[in-house]
C-alpha cells in the first residue's frame, strides 16, 4: 500500500472522511452527475487516471466538443536558457568573499553601494553546484526575469562568493560588448541583484541594485542571468 493510501486509511476521524465523501456525492449529484457517472473511475483504471490528471490540472474547463481549455498559463519566454544541463559546475566555496572586498577582481568599477548599503556579508560555505545561464528574450525588470524561473527567490540566489567564483571560473559565459550578466543574492534579509560588465579592454565592472528596483532592461541587449540549475 502506498504512503498516500496509508495516510487515508489511518485518518483519525474516519467519520469526517465519510461525511466529506457523502457531501462530494451530494454536491456533484446536484451539479448533474449520476451515481453511475461518479462510480465510473472505480470500474476503469483509464478513467481513474484521467480523473486524477483532471484534478491535478486544476479542474480545467471542458468545452462542448470535449476539448479541454487549459488553465495553466503558458511558460514564460522572458528568459531563454543558453547553457546545457550539467554543463556548468561551480566548485565549493568557503563563503568568505564579498563584492565590497573584491576590488582586485573588479578593477574597472566596484559599486560603493555594496558597502554603503551594509550588504558586505560573508555566507556559509557552499557545496559543488550545477549552474544555468539564461539570456533575455523579452524586456523585463528584475521581478519579471527571476520570477519567470521560480516563485521562490531563495532557490535562485547565489552567495556573493559563488557569484564572484562564477566570474573567475566561467568568465567566457559572461555577456560581452559592455552588456550585463546578472546574479541574484540576499543580504541583510533583502534581495539584491549584482550585474557584471566586461569592458572592451577586459576589465570587469560590477554594480548592484535592490531587487525591487523596477527599471526595465532591454532584451535587445541580450543581458544574461546566472542562477543555480533547478532541473
Amino acid at each position: 500500500m502506498s504512503s498516500k493510501q496509508n495516510n487515508i486509511a489511518n485518518l483519525s476521524d474516519q467519520a469526517a472522511v465519510l461525511d466529506s465523501v457523502a457531501k462530494f456525492f451530494r454536491v456533484m449529484s446536484k451539479a448533474g452527475l449520476t451515481v453511475e457517472d461518479l462510480t465510473q473511475p472505480i470500474q476503469s483504471i483509464k478513467k481513474r487516471n484521467n480523473l486524477v490528471q483532471f484534478f491535478k490540472s486544476g479542474c480545467p474547463t471542458v468545452k462542448e466538443d470535449g476539448s479541454v481549455k487549459s488553465i495553466i498559463p503558458p511558460k514564460s519566454q522572458v528568459l531563454r536558457r543558453i547553457s546545457k544541463p550539467g554543463e556548468i559546475i561551480l566548485q565549493p566555496t568557503d563563503g568568505k568573499k564579498t563584492f565590497a572586498k573584491a576590488k582586485d577582481i573588479f578593477k574597472g568599477y566596484l559599486d560603493s553601494n555594496f558597502k554603503d548599503w551594509k550588504i558586505d556579508e560573508s555566507a556559509p560555505a557552499t557545496k559543488e553546484r550545477k549552474m544555468a545561464v539564461y539570456e533575455m528574450a523579452e524586456d523585463a525588470n528584475f521581478a519579471d526575469m527571476f520570477g519567470s524561473l521560480h516563485t521562490n527567490l531563495d532557490k535562485l540566489c547565489l552567495t556573493q562568493h559563488q557569484a564572484i567564483q562564477f566570474v573567475l571560473d566561467y568568465r567566457h559565459w559572461l555577456r560581452k560588448d559592455g552588456y550585463a550578466t546578472l546574479f541574484l543574492f540576499k543580504a541583510a534579509g533583502e534581495f539584491f541583484v549584482a550585474y557584471v560588465f566586461v569592458h572592451s579592454a577586459g576589465e570587469l565592472f560590477v554594480g548592484v541594485n535592490r531587487f525591487v528596483h523596477d527599471s526595465v532592461w532591454d532584451a535587445g541587449d541580450e543581458h544574461r542571468v546566472v542562477v543555480p540549475q533547478l532541473q
